[in-house]
């Protein structure tokens, strides 16, 4: 009997609880859109810059993907570390993040060497004898040589400036034609310079040939360096780019100061202009980066010339006076001419300005997006009481906090999540209304009421059935029994609503129908009734279940509540 009555009451239970949650469903679709049966997902969105949550009363639900949105925050400065249940929760835009920061290259500005390491010797020259040329039509044929020669090589210079400086594409077109045809002037004059060198018995247009050609080198020289100097310019330009990019408080508004022309004219005394935005300052930019390809060619082009000449002009110099220490010096000035071509290059090559160019367009189209400011994580699923995740932000390198504000943070977000079913044991009083227990004996052979048990509380023992709620009390039903502490024995089963207060420790008020074991006389008995030959109280009794109604207030046995969350694999 007892055990179809426990059924039965198990039966109705769950019939009850899927009335309820149809119930519930119908009356959310009525009061609110966004309960959640009808989430996709939830977003809680915590503001770095305010350092406050703007949406934390997000009330998550039960196996609705949850997005933990950090915005105003330059993931390009910080590393963000979120942990949930021991694991580490990754961001959707972790590529695009991870694409920048592997284009930003090591902030370090690049110095020139110290001069005095490049510098030519000057004084070269002086260690060539000062021979006049006598022959007057040698002298007239090598002036002539010399002037055209130092013109077309200035002309040549000044023209390979201007390229690198124009944006034009036709005034390039017309730039590079120009200087191919310098060029061939330039040739033809060293052609006719060697001619007249070979025609000379007396070596004095050779040692004035020499210096002549000297003289341009080092002239070639002084404009390379110049190249260098503006390119490691334009690499301080970049380095200057990065300090903005990079900085703990650069967000999606203030890079906008920098980059848009309506926001610059509301800054008073703006100078947040970046040289390397600049369409026109690209382009020069560019310019200056490829004229270093061409100087530097053009001036191996005249080393290597002027290599030759000399060791095929060995003999003759040798027949001057100090003509073996003339050539041990030119050979040693030749030395330090191509170690500091070479320390161009690997500078030039270290900087790599092409790359940073690319780098910096890239940059900028991605610091012009929203997201790239904002840190999302890839959804997740709370799937038992509550969702909680575990919060670490801080600077991605050491940082002088003289320069940068140390704006570090480490938190902890937690939430109880709202539906799902949840199920509480719980133990306390019970009290009984309605039903009456009455106890017999058989007294000189006639039947005595001793007893009538109406009110005297019972110990039960409950397990409740409620959606998970994000509040201090969530309404449920329950399903218990009770027991006869003298007997140690079932006495009653109770089925009824339940209030739960409190989050883990729970105080629950339980009422409804109450089905309880009584004891009353069996038919053909009554009360003062004589009975003669019975001796056993049990022969003239019966026991049976009775309905009313019960009051209990328990506290739950289940208070430890779980934190365990899906998370998409990574």
């Amino acid at each position: 009997m007892k055990t179809k009555i426990f059924i039965i009451l198990c039966v109705l239970h769950l019939n009850l609880f899927y009335s309820q949650n149809i119930a519930s469903n119908k009356y959310d679709s009525i009061m609110n859109a966004k309960k959640c049966y009808e989430r996709k997902y939830q977003i809680i969105t915590y503001d770095f810059a305010k350092g406050i949550f703007e949406n934390s009363m997000v009330k998550p639900c039960y196996k609705v993907p949850t997005i933990l949105r950090i915005t105003n925050i330059n993931p390009l400065f910080y590393n963000i570390k979120i942990e949930a249940d021991d694991k580490v929760i990754d961001y959707v835009n972790t590529e695009l993040t991870e694409q920048t920061k592997q284009k930003i290259e090591k902030s370090e500005f690049i110095k020139l060497p110290e001069e005095k390491k490049y510098a030519l010797n000057t004084d070269l020259a002086s260690l060539l004898p000062d021979y006049a040329i006598t022959d007057q039509a040698q002298k007239n044929k090598y002036e002539e040589i010399r002037d055209e020669y130092d013109t077309q090589n200035m002309k040549l210079r000044e023209q390979q400036k201007q390229y690198s400086q124009e944006i034009d594409k036709n005034k390039l077109n017309v730039l590079a034609k120009q200087i191919d045809s310098v060029k061939s002037i330039i040739q033809k004059e060293e052609t006719k310079l060697r001619d007249l060198e070979k025609e000379d018995t007396s070596n004095k247009v050779l040692i004035n040939g020499i210096k002549l050609r000297f003289s341009n080198l080092n002239k070639n020289y002084i404009a390379l360096l110049d190249n260098v100097k503006e390119i490691i310019k334009l690499n301080g330009n970049f380095n200057n780019y990065i300090d903005k990019v990079i900085h703990p408080n650069m967000n999606y508004n203030e890079y906008q100061k920098i980059v848009d022309e309506t926001e610059k004219k509301k800054i008073k005394n703006n100078i947040e202009g970046v040289f390397l935005l600049n369409e026109k300052s690209v382009k020069y930019a560019y310019g200056v980066s490829n004229n270093y390809k061409t100087n530097s060619s053009d001036y191996l082009d005249k080393l290597n010339d002027f290599i030759t000449h000399i060791n095929e002009s060995e003999i003759q110099i040798q027949k001057i006076s100090n003509g073996n220490y003339i050539l041990k010096q030119l050979n040693k000035e030749i030395d330090r001419m191509k170690s500091q071509l070479k320390s161009f290059d690997d500078l030039v090559l270290d900087i790599d300005l092409s790359k940073k160019f690319n780098h910096v367009e890239m940059i900028n189209r991605l610091m012009q997006n929203k997201e790239m400011f904002e840190y999302t994580s890839v959804p997740i699923q709370g799937v038992e009481d509550y969702v909680e995740f575990n919060v670490n932000i801080e600077s991605r390198k050491n940082v002088s906090t003289d320069y940068y504000p140390d704006n570090k943070k480490s938190f902890r977000y937690f939430e109880y999540l709202k539906g799902g079913v949840r199920l509480d044991f719980s133990a306390g009083v019970v009290l009984n209304f309605g039903t009456i227990d009455k106890n017999y004996s058989i007294q000189n052979d006639i039947i005595k009421l001793n007893s009538k048990n109406q009110f005297i509380p019972d110990l039960g023992i409950f397990v409740h059935s409620s959606f998970r709620n994000s509040s201090t009390w969530a309404p449920g039903i329950a399903l218990g029994t009770s027991l006869d502490i003298s007997k140690f024995n079932i006495n009653s089963f109770y089925f009824g609503g339940s209030l739960l207060i409190g989050k883990r420790n729970k105080v629950i008020i339980t009422a409804g129908p109450a089905f309880r074991l009584t004891q009353e006389l069996k038919e053909n008995f009554e009360e003062n009734d004589q009975v003669v030959g019975i001796k056993d109280v049990n022969d003239i009794i019966t026991k049976n279940f009775k309905i009313g109604v019960f009051f209990a207030l328990t506290y739950n046995l289940t208070n430890k509540q779980k934190g365990l969350i899906k998370i998409p694999q990574q």
